[in-house]
């Protein structure tokens, strides 16, 4: 009977893990987009008053419309277009970013994780947007590969000084859990709560999963 009641607790313990890791974690990178949009919203003024690129404004806004209206595939090929046309470097991260974002919209994983990857190859753009992209695919891919991968994976972004060290932090603690780790992902997330850089709502995430997590082995 105690083994009954011991797996219902683990249940539910799971089930409000499920929850806690879902909440809140996609706002933060979607604020950075917005952040990067408001930066290509300056471009596409720019470009339309001193060089007249009103081709590439339009398929900017073409592609815009086409995810309001319901159709990220065709969104997507368009930021792709836009992309690969423009030879200015705003438009090309961005562009790229929105791709993978419709992409997700589209239910299409394979294509957003191959945006992303396009972006992490990519030494012409700016590391902190490569960065960007490797934890976006690894967060993504944390119910696909094991932690021995998801670790490797992150490795770039968990060096002491990165700006995404600390939401990296975290991913490697929900894959440390996922894999039986919990020890390790104490650790992790012990260290992101008491971590000065990290935004208060992931330390806040890594109070509550702590709690969760309690003393169990």
């Amino acid at each position: 009977m105690a083994d009954i009641f011991h797996d219902i607790e683990d249940a539910l313990k799971q089930d409000r893990l499920k929850k806690l890791w879902r909440w809140g974690r996609w706002p933060l990178a979607a604020i950075i987009i917005i952040i990067i949009g408001i930066v290509i919203a300056f471009v596409l003024v720019r470009d339309a008053a001193e060089t007249r690129k009103l081709e590439q404004a339009e398929i900017f806004h073409d592609a815009f419309k086409a995810l309001e209206e319901g159709k990220p595939s065709d969104a997507a090929e368009m930021y792709l277009e836009l992309a690969k046309s423009s030879d200015d470097p705003a438009y090309l991260i961005f562009s790229q970013f929105r791709a993978a974002e419709a992409y997700l919209s589209d239910e299409n994983l394979a294509g957003a994780l191959e945006t992303y990857d396009v972006i992490a190859a990519n030494t012409d753009v700016p590391q902190i947007y490569r960065d960007l992209a490797i934890y976006i695919s690894s967060d993504l891919l944390l119910d696909t590969l094991d932690f021995r991968q998801i670790n490797e994976k992150l490795a770039p972004i968990l060096l002491e000084g990165n700006i995404w060290r600390p939401m990296a932090q975290e991913t490697l603690a929900l894959s440390a859990i996922k894999a039986g780790k919990k020890d390790h992902a104490r650790e992790l997330l012990s260290a992101l709560t008491l971590d000065a850089s990290a935004p208060e709502g992931l330390k806040d995430r890594a109070a509550q999963i702590l709690a969760v997590l309690g003393t169990d082995k």
